[in-house]
């Protein structure tokens, strides 16, 4: 644990690695008038206890398992709503939703430019000139969000009512979701047998055709871009995947033509029956803002995905049932061998022709 005093506030900085303590250091000491930066959770709880700070910065970057940091949902209650700013890394982006359980935090998606990591910490620094009017517009901020979730779940749960047309319904679902403020263009992945992945609809207000850029609308899977893309990493690894700058990928040329249909940031989720089950797809979202998502809006997406979900679900089985339905009638009209009209065929045709004849001679 090491100090570095600046102009500006008390921060406190965790990460284990040395060399990335040293690069914020580098980046951003200027920034605080003391900044501590810890090599564990123990240290830097034992920093938060001993001086009130300003910030908190947690730097997640190179754990490849939520569980290896342990100890930090601890840091982030005991923070009460007090700045804290979490620094995560895109292909971890899940793990966002999970720690706002523990409150409320800013984050950045990760990797960051020096100049735009300064501008994140300059601006969880910042002290608004107005705390009052500062309070109020957050009420009012967050009163608009829920509208807005509101909104748009109605709208989702009238698109779920053509389960008759599995692809009637995607489009639907993809309309609905356009209904979010900044959303361009919405796409309903389906994960059909044997792991065929298919492009089964979208909605696209910035002339963004979705199967053009992944090359193939079937077998997205094996796709070249299955581990950069959020929709295929959602369906490839069962997670969220928030990807706020094309760049960050880490392909450019996806990156530019994102770019080109004014796409500035993707949310992807995972489709599924139920909770720990097989993925049945994704939904796909693309925005031409950027947006900080709060708890309330990450737990209503998760539920958007599960209104999504059960809906392909009772898609699938109603199929399933009509078919299984003209199998059996076929079955019980038809000999198993032959595959000739049986005596029960034969019955239902006399009946029908002597219904027919009555039917005539009453008109006649």
């Amino acid at each position: 644990m090491a100090d570095v005093y600046g102009l500006h506030g008390v921060g406190v900085f965790f990460h284990p690695e040395e060399a990335r303590r040293g690069a914020f250091q580098s980046s951003c000491g200027e920034l605080f008038a003391r900044l501590t930066v810890c090599d564990s959770v123990d240290a830097a709880g034992a920093a938060l206890a001993a001086r009130s700070a300003d910030l908190l910065i947690l730097d997640l970057n190179g754990f490849d398992h939520l569980g290896e940091l342990a100890g930090v949902g601890a840091l982030i209650r005991g923070r009460a709503g007090a700045r804290t700013l979490v620094l995560c890394p895109y292909e971890h982006s899940a793990w966002l939703p999970e720690l706002m359980a523990y409150g409320c935090f800013d984050y950045r998606i990760c990797p960051l430019l020096d100049d735009e990591l300064r501008q994140a910490v300059g601006a969880a620094l910042a002290v608004p000139a107005d705390p009052a009017a500062a309070m109020q517009q957050a009420l009012l901020d967050k009163e608009k969000e829920l509208r807005d979730l509101l909104g748009v779940q109605r709208s989702l749960q009238r698109a779920l009512s053509a389960i008759d047309s599995v692809p009637v319904m995607a489009a639907q679902i993809c309309l609905a979701l356009c209904n979010f403020p900044g959303v361009r263009h919405t796409a309903v992945l389906h994960l059909r047998e044997r792991g065929d992945l298919q492009l089964v609809a979208q909605e696209a207000r910035n002339h963004l055709d979705l199967g053009r850029l992944m090359q193939r609308r079937d077998r997205l899977l094996q796709s070249p871009l299955r581990d950069v893309f959020p929709p295929l990493m959602a369906v490839a690894r069962g997670e969220m995947m928030l990807l706020d700058a094309p760049e960050k990928a880490g392909d450019p040329e996806l990156a530019m033509s994102l770019h080109d249909r004014n796409v500035r940031m993707i949310l992807a989720l995972p489709l599924r029956a139920e909770p720990g089950g097989p993925e049945m797809g994704a939904i796909c979202l693309m925005f031409d803002r950027h947006i900080t998502f709060s708890r309330e809006q990450f737990a209503c997406f998760a539920s958007l995905a599960q209104f999504v979900s059960f809906g392909l679900g009772m898609s699938e089985l109603k199929h399933q049932n009509d078919a299984l339905a003209g199998q059996l009638s076929q079955m019980s009209t038809q000999d198993a061998v032959t595959g000739a009209a049986n005596r029960r065929a034969g019955e239902d045709t006399l009946d029908n022709e002597i219904r027919r004849a009555r039917r005539r001679s009453a008109a006649g």
